[in-house]
């Protein structure tokens, strides 16, 4: 989803010298996230300055499929800009599923054994403020996981809802699972402290092939 991002600098050589390495931060962040990203010198491109009908710089136009924001004489908070208009639940899900597999990728348990996995799953996330972590429900064989947890700070974050708000957290739980079970998985919240809950609880299992990547795979076997 972030792919569908589009993100435009336009800035003068001359005048803001220094504005790409002041915005180092937040170009990283869109590299991260695979936004499309375009970088314009209207000193060197005066015909895009006028197509795009810019007026001062920098100017920062943020293109999504249905925004179109433009931000001028922005000089300060890029990254945090681009979070408050980009960070949508697509781009969370994006970031959580990453960091959740970079975190999988370096444990090493054997996944048949429920209290050595709820052992390690709880040193790994307290540090990183997921408390009292526990598996509700496991069954490693047809990998489906129920998990609860405790976000530290989670009501204070993101208030009352009635709707679980958790997305970018059960995006990490999935990227340590698709890890550990070697499988690709989906995770959503079923359950929020933000709800009213005591805990959060989030439902585990393996990703379901769509309908025609099955009928392909079968082509294929078939050959």
């Amino acid at each position: 989803m972030s792919s569908n991002v589009e993100v435009y600098l336009f800035y003068s050589g001359t005048e803001n010298p220094h504005i790409l390495k002041q915005y180092q931060e937040g170009i990283a962040y869109l590299h991260e996230i695979n936004a499309k990203l375009q970088i314009i010198d209207i000193d060197k491109n005066p015909e895009k300055a006028v197509r795009f009908k810019i007026v001062a710089t920098p100017t920062i136009r943020i293109k999504t499929s249905d925004t179109d924001h433009r931000f001028v004489g922005v000089t300060d908070g890029f990254k945090q800009l681009l979070l408050q208009n980009v960070h949508g639940k697509g781009v969370l899900h994006v970031l959580g599923f990453k960091e959740g597999r970079e975190l999988g990728k370096t444990l090493q348990v054997d996944m048949d054994n429920r209290e050595e996995v709820e052992r390690l799953l709880r040193e790994e996330l307290s540090p990183r403020g997921f408390y009292e972590f526990k598996l509700e429900i496991y069954k490693p064989n047809v990998v489906y996981v129920e998990a609860s947890l405790i976000p530290d700070e989670m009501v204070e974050e993101y208030g009352k809802s009635k709707i679980p708000a958790g997305f970018k957290i059960a995006a990490f739980l999935g990227g340590i699972f698709t890890e550990l079970f070697k499988k690709e998985v989906t995770a959503e919240e079923t359950q929020s402290m933000t709800q009213g809950y005591e805990k959060c609880v989030f439902k585990i299992m393996q990703k379901e092939e769509p309908e025609g990547e099955i009928k392909e795979r079968i082509r294929r076997m078939m050959k």
